[in-house]
């Protein structure tokens, strides 16, 4: 009885032991994911500053708008520009200008910072 009861007190020790264990790794993978989100965050909002402030706007676009979705590399290059609602081509080709003059972009160290800086979504209003 006595080594059945020693069994147990061991078996609950080993069991809190793991679930401390998981605990603190479940905590620190939350605080990895957290901190990548925050890189990710102020790395876009930097590509997104930088890119318009090479916008030109075209003089005769009032109150016009456009919405953009961009993929970069992992380097930082421009791999795709998705340009939807632009009312006309100057509209559209002066938001593919300040995007190709502000590449190529830096991108976080971070691999999961990394990979979600990648896609870049935007709106574009003149006015």
């Amino acid at each position: 009885m006595a080594a059945a009861k020693a069994y147990s007190e061991q078996y609950k020790h080993e069991l809190e032991r793991k679930t401390a264990t998981a605990k603190r790794a479940a905590t620190a993978e939350a605080s990895r994911k957290s901190e990548a989100k925050r890189l990710a965050s102020a790395a876009k909002a930097e590509i997104k500053h930088l890119i318009f402030s090479h916008w030109e706007v075209p003089a005769d676009s009032n109150e016009q708008k456009a919405n953009v979705r961009i993929t970069l590399t992992s380097s930082g290059s421009i791999q795709s520009i998705v340009i939807s609602d632009a009312p006309n081509q100057a509209f559209k080709g002066s938001i593919e200008k300040a995007i190709h003059s502000a590449a190529p972009f830096e991108l976080p160290e971070n691999p999961d910072a990394q990979r979600e800086s990648r896609f870049i979504y935007m709106s574009f209003k003149s006015k």
